[in-house]
């Protein structure tokens, strides 16, 4: 198909009260001169030597919970129980990057610990800018997701962790130029060093002078703030008990839902893989979406999809390529539902058929997609004003007077549903991006949606 818009455990013990409960954020309320003191406090883990890191190779996960240090095996336990629940990951991605568990930093008091989560994003090179704060303390882990520019950093001046964060990942390659050091007293503090290397001379025969490095000493305090809730976008924030289970390690491609139908490229990006394995979670979860990944899996098992993700909101299926386009700009499963409909489409009808009623074939992805979209978490107040605001997705909702979620035409329309598919539905579509696509008259309207019917035989009404 050519380029289209578009269209697109051990049991858990009953939960503590948390009174006045704020998350302890660990992150330095002001800038402070080295203090001496016998105080007990956070200590933290840092790397082993005291020489700057010229460089460490960016460890890319495979998936939005791959890691390698054990120590972390029961934080990554919990976030995945939570995961399956409120199915967070997606979002989050999308608002904050994918996590790089193989770069904490820790803070240990007693019984209390605080894990900053470096959040890499791929328009942010040599830079952390987004952090996920991880606070455990009784067997509770609470956490919350926090960006370099966000209200409570910028009153309190604390970029600061956000930093050094960006040197234990890119060592002095980050894009501050800042160089970290351990210091060596009682309590936990952090110097800073930023050098500058001096020239004299015209600009084009520039000769080295000297360095000049400013140094300041950061000591970690704590900072009080309100939990945040699920509903706040980008999700990621919450509490959960860490108690008991386990978790998978790092993991890989191969065999996963998305690595069963999709091909997987040496050089894919791997936050954009995750994004993908997400996506392709939230489509198993439905009933038609789930038969549709089954089927399709055992039709592209021997040639998977190929994937090339494009500037903008388009999706597309190119069948001579056997390409799947998803647009960065709109990373949502209905739309890659959509797609993947059209590549079943492909494989129940030889090509040529497919070609000749392509408009036939559109009407059902976009129900099909309609179907999957009004019973998941993308149904929200914005996709309902799209829908209410396009004349061709009016269209496409209006189907459900006529058809159910089986794909069946109810008996009471048929002698006039033919007619109105072809001068209200038909008409709709070619209002909106698709004027050049060939419609076929139907030879028997009661199967007008043959696919949709393929794929939710096992549905209940």
């Amino acid at each position: 198909m050519n380029r289209k818009g578009n269209r697109q455990h051990s049991p858990t013990p009953p939960k503590q009260k948390w009174q006045n409960i704020y998350l302890a954020l660990c992150v330095l309320l002001g800038m402070h001169a080295s203090c001496e003191t016998e105080e007990s406090f956070y200590q933290p883990r840092f790397p082993a030597n005291n020489i700057p890191l010229t460089r460490q190779a960016l460890f890319k996960p495979e998936n939005f919970f791959a890691y390698t240090d054990s120590t972390l095996k029961a934080v990554i336990s919990a976030l995945r129980r939570v995961e399956e629940e409120k199915h967070f990951t997606a979002p989050f991605l999308l608002k904050y990057g994918i996590p790089l568990w193989n770069f904490t930093y820790q803070l240990t008091e007693e019984e209390e610990t605080c894990i900053f989560v470096p959040l890499y994003r791929l328009d942010k090179p040599h830079c952390i800018d987004a952090i996920w704060l991880l606070h455990i303390k009784d067997g509770w882990m609470k956490f919350l997701p926090l960006k370099r520019d966000d209200e409570l950093i910028r009153e309190s001046d604390q970029v600061f962790i956000f930093d050094l964060l960006s040197y234990l990942v890119f060592g002095e390659e980050n894009a501050q130029g800042l160089t970290f050091k351990p210091h060596a007293q009682t309590r936990s503090v952090i110097t800073v060093t930023q050098c500058w290397d001096v020239y004299t001379g015209p600009k084009d025969q520039l000769e080295y002078s000297y360095t000049n490095c400013v140094s300041h000493s950061y000591w970690v305090d704590d900072a009080l703030i309100n939990n945040s809730n699920w509903n706040s976008e980008g999700g990621g924030s919450g509490d959960v008990w860490i108690g008991g289970g386990s978790s998978g390690g790092s993991g890989s491609s191969s065999g996963t839902p998305a690595g069963n139908i999709f091909k997987k490229e040496a050089d894919q990006d791997s936050l954009l893989w995750v994004i993908t394995e997400n996506m392709t979670a939230r489509i198993m979860e439905d009933c038609l979406g789930g038969d549709l990944y089954s089927q399709l899996k055992e039709k592209v098992k021997n040639n998977k999809i190929n994937l090339e993700f494009d500037f903008g909101k388009g999706y597309s299926y190119n069948w001579e390529e056997h390409t799947l386009h998803i647009g960065l700009e709109e990373l949502e499963a209905n739309n890659l539902l959509h797609e993947m409909f059209h590549v079943f489409q492909t494989t129940q009808e030889p090509i040529s058929s497919f070609k000749s009623s392509m408009m036939n074939r559109e009407i059902e992805a976009h129900y099909a997609q309609y179907l999957f979209l009004q019973r998941s978490a993308e149904w929200t107040d914005k996709k309902q004003d799209k829908y209410a605001k396009s004349q061709r997705l009016r269209a496409t909702t209006s189907l459900t007077k006529y058809v159910n979620q089986q794909g069946h035409v109810t008996t009471s329309f048929l002698d006039i549903f033919e007619t109105y598919i072809s001068n209200n539905v038909v008409n709709a579509f070619r209002q909106e991006g698709y004027d050049n696509y060939p419609f076929k008259e139907y030879s028997d309207i009661t199967n007008i949606f043959p696919n949709i019917k393929l794929t939710t035989k096992n549905c209940d009404e």
